[in-house]
């Protein structure tokens, strides 16, 4: 049983979740990832040297999960697209640079830090 969908001025729940599910897919999709499958377990059978057994053996993944984040030095919660395409982090606590890496000018009264779980060491200007 497949469903179809017809325009409507008002989308339903079911479209608003799909809408969505797409955008999520494009936030997280990883490109030029390198999967090293080099251990396989041939439970010793390895050592009658027979090609034929040893082409038996396949390897399966059952769970895979891949991780990541913008690196924003804690000055900002989410990243956006730049001006030439790449993520770039949308800068708080009057930081910039594609990290957040230095103080804003006329906000550098305070040396430029890392934030931490106790301090957000925003840049000041007094």
């Amino acid at each position: 049983m497949s469903e179809s969908f017809s325009p409507s001025p008002k989308p339903t729940k079911k479209q608003k979740k799909i809408s969505l599910a797409i955008c999520l897919k494009e936030w997280v999709t990883a490109t030029d990832l390198l999967i090293s499958l080099d251990r396989l377990n041939t439970f010793g059978d390895e050592f009658f040297k027979d090609p034929k057994v040893l082409r038996s053996y396949f390897y399966a993944i059952s769970d895979f999960s891949v991780g990541g984040r913008c690196k924003c030095n804690g000055h900002a919660s989410e990243c956006v697209e730049g001006e030439q395409g790449g993520l770039v982090c949308a800068c708080r606590h009057h930081t910039v640079g594609a990290d957040c890496q230095r103080c804003h000018p006329f906000y550098q009264d305070k040396p430029w830090a890392r934030a931490t779980g106790d301090s957000a060491n925003e840049c000041l200007s007094e």
